[in-house]
């Protein structure tokens, strides 16, 4: 006998089960504009949204975050090595600076569980600043016609020649670290994100296809992104976002 699982959202005083193979479904979209100019530096005052449509008058509020499984150790808060920059978006994101290539991941609440160095474009202009979004996921992937190898990919950003830019870890060429654990937090790449192997596997299991990236500048030398360098097309909505959807529509029926 087959047994379904499922999710428990709690929306105000009611109790919705969700099926789990609600989270495999066809895919919510959000829309996110594609080029945010206000986020070029994070001075700059506007923070982008990711949110849905406004409701409609007398709509259920939002639906707070999944609460950990009863029985299960309540979580260590992190304390961020680097304070996360103002200004750097809402709900649960990535937030990356290129100007100081310091990464910090978001939860829905505004805490931050996890941050580290990274090393980015060289040149800090690939992808810029603005609102993107994970389109995209290799756990294994190289570079055309060269030995350079990288594990975690993890793609948000559209790059020069139409290859995606992305976080993952340190490249390896012919099983060679191109650059060293200690060297990140300064820009080295052609524009992905290069992580240690720690963060990058984090990362990976973190972000699922939709999450936010916000990519800022602290130090107001990175010019804004350009519409190419975006992902195409709204942005799908990530499986809590569809369970919070799911269970904010039962409660309005």
């Amino acid at each position: 006998m087959r047994h379904r699982s499922h999710v428990i959202v709690a929306v105000t005083t009611a109790v919705v089960l969700v099926p789990s193979g609600a989270w495999a479904t066809a895919r919510t979209r959000v829309d996110v504009p594609a080029a945010t100019p206000a986020l070029a530096g994070a001075a700059g005052g506007a923070q982008p949204s990711t949110a849905t449509s406004p409701a409609a008058p007398g709509a259920a509020p939002a639906v707070a975050p999944l609460a950990p499984a009863p029985g299960l150790p309540a979580p260590v808060p992190h304390l961020p090595t680097v304070a996360l920059p103002a200004a750097s978006g809402q709900g649960r994101r990535v937030v990356y600076d290129m100007g100081t290539m310091h990464v910090w991941l978001v939860e829905n609440d505004g805490s931050v569980v996890r941050d580290y160095p990274v090393s980015g474009h060289k040149y800090r202009t690939l992808p810029g600043t603005g609102l993107f979004w994970v389109y995209s996921k290799s756990r294994y992937t190289g570079v055309a016609h060269s030995p350079t190898r990288m594990e975690y990919m993890v793609r948000f950003a559209v790059g020069e020649s139409g290859t995606g830019i992305g976080f993952h870890d340190i490249p390896t060429k012919r099983g060679k670290a191109i650059e060293s654990v200690k060297s990140l937090g300064q820009p080295a790449s052609h524009g992905c994100v290069r992580q240690s192997e720690e963060n990058a596997v984090f990362l990976w299991n973190w972000a699922p296809i939709g999450t936010p990236v916000v990519v800022v500048d602290t130090t107001n030398r990175v010019p804004v992104s350009r519409p190419g360098r975006h992902p195409r097309g709204p942005r799908p909505a990530t499986p809590l976002e569809e369970v919070q959807l799911s269970a904010a529509t039962l409660a309005r029926a």
